[in-house]
């Protein structure tokens, strides 16, 4: 639980004129992980969220390491796709970094 005065970490960084973007300004976090498909979804959390390696996953879920790093893979696209329809003005135009 974070204190009352502090703020929610920065999701993205941005060049927009404002405050930058945080995770309460918009993006439910728990629906856009929900939006994925279980497969997608455990690989992400196992490794983001836990920080177990692709060889690991590979093991706990016995599945072949190039299966883990596909879904992970697929995983990562899907968030951010659900993500940017959230908060499209806060994402950075691809391949126009200032």
């Amino acid at each position: 639980m974070q204190p009352a005065n502090s703020t929610a970490p920065l999701l993205f960084e941005t060049d927009s004129p404002g405050p930058p973007p945080r995770i309460d300004d918009g993006i439910d976090m728990a629906q856009a992980l929900a939006s994925l498909g279980l497969e997608h979804r455990t690989v992400l959390l196992l490794g983001v969220v836990e920080g177990f390696t692709c060889e690991e996953i590979a093991d706990i879920l016995g599945l072949p390491i190039g299966t883990i790093m596909s879904r992970l893979s697929r995983a990562r696209q899907a968030l951010r796709k659900r993500i940017e329809q959230d908060m499209p003005r806060y994402m950075p135009t691809r391949g126009h970094a200032k």
